[in-house]
């Protein structure tokens, strides 16, 4: 939970005017721990999270990157999209993208590939 910088700045000043923490903590109902960090702080206002990733992942975009790099691996997948590998995986999974294991005997190499479901489009 995000306390409001108006909160942060009352229960400092209350700390800093002679009241305990463990009083603070009663008034305001916030922790005493939660009190102390705010007072060894620098800076009062709330930390947001960076936003380095993509939370979106758009299914036209999965259907012909996969269509155009049918063997791709996930971790690969995940680097392009900017996004975890299980997010991929999900994403497959919903769309109902499938990996398609092919055995080629001559070399004994097995290469996999992804198969996009009929009624995708």
């Amino acid at each position: 939970m995000t306390y409001s910088l108006d909160l942060r700045q009352r229960v400092i000043k209350f700390v800093t005017d002679g009241g305990s923490m463990a009083q603070a903590g009663r008034v305001f109902a916030v922790h005493h721990k939660t009190i102390k960090n705010w007072i060894e702080s620098d800076d009062l206002r709330p930390k947001t999270p960076p936003k380095s990733r993509n939370r979106k992942l758009n299914k036209q975009d999965i259907f012909e990157h996969v269509k155009q790099y049918p063997d791709m691996i996930l971790s690969d997948r995940a680097k392009h999209f900017n996004v975890t590998t299980n997010a991929i995986w999900y994403q497959f999974k919903k769309l109902g993208i499938t990996l398609k294991k092919n055995d080629k005997i001559q070399g004994k190499k097995i290469s996999s590939t992804y198969r996009i479901p009929t009624n995708s489009s």
